[in-house]
């Protein structure tokens, strides 16, 4: 797939774009597209990585798996293909049932889930 919006070599960015990119690569491991789309705008790109932060890693009533679990989902429904592989992928590490996780992807509200989680699927 081919992106619309250029985005901008790492190792050619200069000022507050490397300085953004140097921040999400120590944070996260890689500078990910859906962040690199904001390269014009380096701090709405921090702002987007400290908003990821916060609602996956922060102290909430909601544990991780939950928060991947609503994620998944709701890229899964938007049929966003880029967001159902990111939030998936920790999602299944964390629930240690790929079958199950495949199944959630394919049909959220058809799938047998403990009480919790479907009030979740279902809200998401």
């Amino acid at each position: 797939m081919t992106s619309w919006i250029a985005l901008p070599p790492e190792d050619t960015a200069d000022g507050e774009l490397r300085i953004a990119y140097e921040r999400i690569r120590k944070e996260r491991g890689a500078v990910a597209n859906v962040y690199k789309i904001h390269a014009t705008r380096p701090a709405t790109m921090l702002a987007h990585l400290d908003l990821y932060k916060s609602l996956l890693f922060t102290a909430s009533e909601l544990t991780r798996l939950e928060r991947e679990l609503i994620a998944t989902v709701v890229s899964a429904v938007n049929r966003c293909e880029y967001c159902t592989y990111h939030h998936s992928v920790p999602l299944r590490q964390l629930m240690h049932d790929d079958a199950l996780v495949d199944r959630i992807i394919a049909n959220p509200e058809q799938v047998e889930l403990t009480p919790r989680w479907r009030a979740i699927v279902d809200v998401a």
